[in-house]
């Protein structure tokens, strides 16, 4: 696939799933998950469950284009909302992909140098080629909350799953302005509530206790 000149090569089976898993059916919460076939290759995919229309766009970045706070060095496509560019989820060149779901956080407060929240997923898919390129970026940076206008005047509060082309796959969330990244080992991610305590009630659940509550958990 070509665009502006500039030739992208994706990993074929990721791409598919994920941009396939975009139009989902409908379900109570978003949800993200990753599973390797049986050739060892990464599937992501995700539901996104908002009650208002977020606008979305599929949107292809090329390399060097000028996203206005800064110039991509790799090419993505993504699912971008409102005139802000704000984007949710996205898969660049080298396989790197992010998913945004809803997690109440509590982020930096805004001061000179600081990026608004806005900015992780695309600087991410726009600047990286690995995981352990991506947690550097995070971590060297401060993000402070903000309000795309496709929320209405709402501040964006997430957590971001991020995975390359190896299939290793990390959590990011903000607890007092500051990243925590966790191991994603078991594939999946939902809104609330925070890794840590989606891992504590996955252990809690055995065939025993399992009940129609606990299986919607």
């Amino acid at each position: 696939m070509k665009t502006n000149s500039i030739t992208f090569q994706w990993p074929v089976p990721l791409v598919c799933a994920s941009l396939a898993l975009l139009l989902a059916a409908r379900a109570s919460a978003c949800t993200w998950f990753e599973f390797l076939n049986d050739k060892k290759h990464p599937f992501i995919g995700r539901t996104m469950e908002w009650p208002t229309d977020l606008n979305g766009r599929i949107t292809i970045v090329p390399r060097n284009y000028d996203m206005g706070s800064f110039k991509t060095d790799y090419g993505f496509v993504g699912m971008s909302h409102g005139k802000d560019l704000f984007f949710s989820d996205g898969m660049n060149e080298h396989g790197v992909a992010v998913s945004s779901l809803w997690l109440e956080s509590e982020y930096a407060k805004k001061q000179p140098g600081s990026l608004p929240l806005t900015e992780l997923v695309r600087r991410v898919l726009g600047k990286t080629k690995t995981v352990d390129e991506a947690i550097a970026f995070i971590k060297g940076n401060k993000f402070h909350g903000t309000s795309p206008s496709v929320l209405g005047g709402n501040e964006l509060k997430q957590h971001f799953a991020i995975t390359d082309a190896t299939g290793r796959s990390v959590v990011v969330e903000f607890v007092k302005g500051e990243p925590k990244i966790y191991e994603n080992k078991v594939g999946a991610m939902t809104n609330d509530p925070t890794m840590i305590n989606s891992s504590r009630t996955g252990r809690s659940i055995t065939p025993r206790n399992l009940t129609r509550r606990t299986s919607r958990l």
